[in-house]
């Protein structure tokens, strides 16, 4: 399911103290959003970017505009031979950005690059690296090897969600993992949650978050184990009664003040559960389950979307340390001040 808003004008999201576009591993799309034989254009990070496909499968990002005389290559190009060719003077480009033919030149080629991004794709969900200081990635994603395994369920189209051209900037969405409070008034918890550890290790910040839900039978106890992979990619695994339930969550900026946000909901099916074909053959319980995941993300996203950033927050004292070594950990993913 993909839900869209719409494109504002690129301006800074209020408030934000940071400038340009973080550093790290960003969810941008799922497999199939590439289809063979096709050149598909995207806006991130303030860029047009067009993705193709080689014979073999393999998946690259470009710029969309031809180094020669700025051509959009996704308006008219074409895939030949594994290269993408400029649709304005037949310029070829090699999945490596090389310039791999000119036809009109008796050289046959020049000495020209066009710029590629590190794309990397992972049990059909596709990760792009992003960073102003590293071309190439100085950090891996999680183990994601879950995802293929035939006890945890997950499925595309009804425990995945989309949403594209939100007005929030990634960060928000991290800040989230270690402000507890918060989950009593959006999320309507029964009782105050609790972050119980919390510590920032190179480029993860981890916490556990004690929580507790809402069922049939009264309130459930939850401990929520978070890694964030940079402010792009979220981990939460969380077990609850006989629930073992996974949170892949990614974010990717578009623009100043606008993202994309992609969720998958993976459950660990209990012993003696077979596989079901869809989350409509799940026994009822686990269907809630997996809708209340899917829907926590749209909790928040009437606050994101209408609120300004306060950089000096005046936080309570229960909520100080975690958040402000929260900010201190993101803060080191940006370019730094001019």
């Amino acid at each position: 399911m993909t839900v869209t808003g719409e494109m504002t004008a690129e301006e800074k999201f209020p408030g934000f103290p940071h400038e340009g576009y973080p550093e790290g591993r960003f969810g941008i799309a799922w497999s199939g959003d590439f289809p063979a034989g096709q050149i598909v254009e995207r806006q991130l990070f303030g860029e047009r970017l067009v993705f193709f496909r080689t014979s073999s499968g393999r998946l690259v990002a470009m710029d969309a505009y031809c180094p020669h005389q700025g051509a959009n290559l996704a308006v008219g190009g074409k895939i030949e031979d594994d290269c993408l060719v400029c649709p304005f003077h037949g310029w070829a480009w090699d999945a490596n950005g090389r310039n791999a033919r000119v036809p009109y030149t008796a050289r046959g080629k020049v000495g020209v690059h066009i710029n590629t991004r590190v794309v990397k794709e992972v049990h059909r969900h596709v990760f792009l690296w992003n960073s102003w200081r590293n071309p190439e990635p100085t950090w891996e994603l999680p183990d994601l090897s879950l995802l293929d395994d035939p006890r945890v369920y997950w499925n595309e189209a009804d425990s995945t969600r989309t949403w594209q051209n939100r007005r929030l900037v990634p960060q928000l969405v991290t800040e989230n993992t270690v402000d507890f409070s918060h989950i009593k008034y959006v999320h309507l918890a029964d009782e105050e949650s609790e972050v119980l550890e919390y510590a920032a290790r190179d480029h993860i910040f981890s916490v556990v978050l004690r929580q507790v839900f809402r069922s049939r039978k009264g309130p459930v106890v939850g401990i929520d184990h978070i890694d964030c992979y940079g402010v792009g990619v979220h981990t939460a695994q969380m077990k609850f009664l006989d629930y073992e339930i996974t949170n892949l969550l990614s974010v990717v900026p578009v623009a100043p003040s606008r993202s994309e946000m992609r969720v998958t909901i993976a459950v660990r099916l209990p012993d003696g559960m077979d596989r079901p074909n869809c989350a409509a053959d799940f026994p009822d319980r686990f269907q809630r389950a997996i809708k209340a995941h899917l829907d926590s993300q749209e909790q928040d996203l009437p606050i994101w979307e209408n609120m300004i950033y306060r950089p000096k927050a005046p936080f309570a004292p229960e909520e100080v340390r975690p958040s402000r070594a929260l900010r201190k950990w993101a803060a080191t993913l940006y370019p730094p001040a001019a």
